[in-house]
C-alpha cells in the first residue's frame, strides 16, 4: 500500500481530543419506525421501547427490544400470549388476546428488577376519535414475556390522576412520578409513589408551607434521582418554560430550590429534553428553548455547576427523545428534529467509576477491581517481574509477555513465532517514537489511551500497523472532523480513504 501519510506534517493533540465524538450505532434487525415522545427502559443488556408519536400524527402501540451486545432490534408481540402447544378444551378461551395496551405517547416506563412498568400517556379514543388521557399501569415481565394490567385493589386508598408528559424514576422499591398534564388544562405539581411490592399507589405529603418553595406543575420536564434527592428541571407549565431547578428530599418530604453557581446563576433550561444520572451527575441532552438543541450538558449537584460538553459529529438537534446509560456511555434514541428520528447515538463518558444501572454492585466492584489491577500492573512494570523489554529511541519500556500476547495479535506473533526478535532480551522498535509506543503499551494494559502532545498521524500509522482498530478508528474520526476545516483537507481526505479500506 502506497504510503501517503507523512508524520513530519504533524497534527499534535492530546488524548482527550480523540474522545469528544458522538458515535452512531448501526443497528440491524426489525428497526422501529421513526418516532418521538416514546418511552424506554433498560434491563440488563437490552433496551425496551414502547409507543410514541409517529409520522402524520399516528399514535403508536408497538413494542421493541434492542440488544446492546448485538446492536439488533427485535419486535415483541405485546398484545397476545404465545400459543400453547396443548389442545384447547371446551372451557378454554378461544381468543388469546388479553391485556391490550392502547396506542399512546408521552407515557412513562421504568425498570424494576426483571420487569417494566408502563404508566399513563395520551392516545385516541377508538369510539369518539378524540384524545384521551390514561392512568392505567401495566407490568411486563422480561423473562416470561408477559404483560399484566395492574388492577387497583380494594386496599387502595388513592388512585392516580390521568396524566401525560409526566416523569417517572425508580427510588428504592417505588416508582416516583412527578408532574404531567391532565385531561383538561391542569398541570400537576404533585409527587406520586407506586410500591412495586405491595402494588399500591400513594400521594406524597409535602411538608413545605411556603408556596415559593414548591415547583409549579409542569410537563415535559426532566427528573433525576441522586441518592435520596429528586431533581426537577425545566419543562412547560402552560405559559412558559420554568427557569428554576428544584430538589425534593425523599427522606424529609421537603422541597428546596437548587442554586446555580455558574452561567451567571442561570440553569440550563429546556422543555422536552432528556436526562440520565451516572457518577452522581445529571447529563441533559437536547430539548427546546426557542430553538431545538443537540447539546449535552452536565450538572454536578455537589458544586451546583453546569458545563457543556464539547462534542463533534453530534446527532441532529431534537426533542422528545429518550436516553440511558450503558457501560459508561450516554445513549439517545429517536426524538423529533425536522422529522421524526429512529437512530441511536452514544457518547463515551470516560468515567472512573462504572456506576451504571444495568449492572449490580458486585459487577461494579469486580470491574473496578480488574481495572485497578491492570493499572497497578502497568504502573509497576519496572518492579513487578517484567519479562520483556522494548528499546525505543534509546529508552527502555518494560512489559509482561502474558499481557501483550493476550491483548495484541502482532505482538503475540513477534514474541512467540521463534524468529530472532523473540529470542532477544531487548526488542528494538525503530518505526515510531517513544511516546507513541508508550501510549500503545499503556492502552494494551489499561484500555485507556492517555497521552499529551502526540502526533495523531503517527498514532494512526502505528495503530494500523499493530492492528489496534479501536485506536485507529478514534484517529480516523478525529481526522475526518478536522478535514472539514483544515487548509490541507485534500491530504487528510486521502489519509481517511487510505486507512478506511
Amino acid at each position: 500500500m502506497e504510503e501517503i501519510i507523512n508524520v513530519n506534517n504533524q497534527i499534535i493533540r492530546n488524548s482527550n481530543d480523540l474522545k469528544n465524538y458522538w458515535n452512531h450505532v448501526y443497528a440491524c434487525g426489525r428497526v422501529p419506525a421513526p418516532r418521538h415522545a416514546h418511552a424506554s427502559a433498560l434491563v440488563g443488556d437490552s433496551l425496551y421501547m414502547y409507543g410514541g408519536y409517529g409520522v402524520k400524527g399516528v399514535h403508536l402501540d408497538d413494542f421493541f427490544r434492542f440488544d446492546l451486545k448485538l446492536n439488533k432490534w427485535f419486535r415483541i408481540l405485546k398484545n397476545e400470549k404465545k400459543k400453547k402447544s396443548q389442545s384447547i378444551t371446551p372451557t378454554s378461551p378461544i381468543d388469546d388476546k388479553i391485556n391490550i395496551i392502547t396506542a399512546r405517547h408521552s407515557h412513562s416506563m421504568v425498570a424494576y428488577g426483571e420487569c417494566l412498568y408502563l404508566f399513563g400517556g395520551i392516545g385516541i379514543d377508538s369510539n369518539s376519535n378524540e384524545s384521551i388521557v390514561n392512568n392505567d399501569l401495566y407490568e411486563y415481565n422480561t423473562v416470561t414475556d408477559e404483560w399484566k394490567l395492574i388492577v387497583h385493589s380494594n386496599e387502595s386508598t388513592f388512585i392516580p390522576e390521568k396524566r401525560w408528559g409526566h416523569s417517572a424514576v425508580v427510588y428504592n422499591d417505588h416508582m416516583v412520578i412527578f408532574g404531567g398534564m391532565g385531561q383538561s388544562v391542569t398541570f400537576y405539581p404533585t409527587i406520586l409513589l407506586f410500591n412495586f411490592k405491595s402494588k399500591l399507589w400513594s400521594r406524597v405529603t409535602v411538608r413545605n408551607t411556603m408556596q415559593s418553595q414548591i415547583p409549579r406543575g409542569r410537563q415535559y420536564h426532566t427528573c433525576s434521582i441522586i441518592n435520596d434527592k429528586l431533581y426537577i428541571l425545566g419543562g412547560y407549565d402552560g405559559a412558559v418554560c420554568p427557569t428554576d431547578m428544584f430538589q425534593f428530599d425523599l427522606t424529609t418530604n421537603l422541597w428546596s430550590v437548587v442554586q446555580c453557581n455558574n452561567n451567571n446563576g442561570n440553569h440550563i433550561i429546556v422543555r422536552c429534553g432528556t436526562s440520565a444520572v451516572v457518577d452522581n451527575k445529571i447529563y441533559l441532552f437536547g430539548g427546546r428553548n426557542k430553538l431545538v438543541s443537540n447539546s449535552l450538558h452536565e450538572f454536578n449537584p455537589s458544586t451546583q455547576m453546569w458545563r457543556e460538553i464539547d462534542i463533534h459529529n453530534g446527532p441532529s438537534p431534537r426533542q422528545y427523545s429518550t436516553c440511558f446509560i450503558y457501560s459508561n456511555n450516554f445513549f439517545i434514541f429517536g426524538g423529533q428534529s425536522d422529522y421524526n428520528e429512529n437512530d441511536i447515538f452514544y457518547y463515551p463518558l470516560n468515567l472512573q467509576n462504572n456506576n451504571y444501572n444495568n449492572c449490580n454492585d458486585n459487577c461494579n466492584s469486580n470491574n473496578n477491581n480488574n481495572n485497578s489491577i491492570f493499572n497497578q500492573l502497568f504502573e509497576n512494570r519496572d518492579t513487578s517481574f517484567p519479562d520483556i523489554k522494548f528499546m525505543v529511541e534509546n529508552r527502555i519500556i518494560n512489559a509482561h509477555k502474558c499481557v501483550l500476547i493476550s491483548r495484541n495479535e502482532k505482538l503475540r506473533a513477534l514474541i512467540t513465532n521463534g524468529m530472532l526478535e523473540s529470542t532477544l532480551d531487548v526488542i528494538n522498535i525503530s518505526d515510531c517514537s517513544y511516546n507513541c509506543f508508550f501510549a500503545i503499551i499503556q492502552y494494551l494494559y489499561t484500555g485507556n489511551l492517555i497521552f499529551d502532545n502526540l502526533n495523531i498521524l503517527e498514532l494512526l500509522l502505528i495503530s494500523d500497523q499493530y492492528m489496534i482498530n479501536e485506536i485507529k478508528n478514534q484517529c480516523l474520526r478525529y481526522i475526518s472532523n478536522l478535514s472539514q476545516d483544515e487548509q490541507h483537507s485534500e491530504t487528510l481526505h486521502q489519509i481517511i480513504k487510505q486507512f478506511s479500506t
